[in-house]
């Protein structure tokens, strides 16, 4: 119950009377995987289109990676570099059993 309090205490405290929704891109098909970069801009992912978007607040999206090998998640490192989480297909054994895909790796 404290922790409910303390929350609304916290949502209550915040001035959002600067804040404005904006539409920051059209015709995605399915958006997934943000990620802030510390020099002011956002990636995503568009999944199914393989894709990776790039939007910097007041401009128009731009395609970052045309070929994201299935980027469903972004992050930066410390170095500022991009790190992407992708889908793996997992090989099949000899008796069509999934065996763990090991070493997806990391795209920087």
């Amino acid at each position: 119950m404290f922790g409910m309090i303390a929350l609304s205490a916290c949502a209550a405290a915040q001035d959002l009377s600067n804040y404005r929704i904006e539409r920051m891109a059209e015709g995605l098909t399915y958006a997934e995987g943000p990620a802030w970069s510390r020099d002011g801009y956002l990636v995503f992912s568009d999944i199914p289109n393989n894709e990776i978007w790039r939007w910097v607040p007041g401009q128009k999206r731009e395609l970052m990676r045309a070929n994201s090998n299935g980027a469903i998640g972004n992050a930066f490192d410390c170095a500022r570099a991009i790190v992407h989480l992708r889908i793996a297909h997992a090989p099949r054994g000899s008796h069509g059993e999934e065996r763990p895909h090991r070493g997806a790796g990391r795209q920087v």
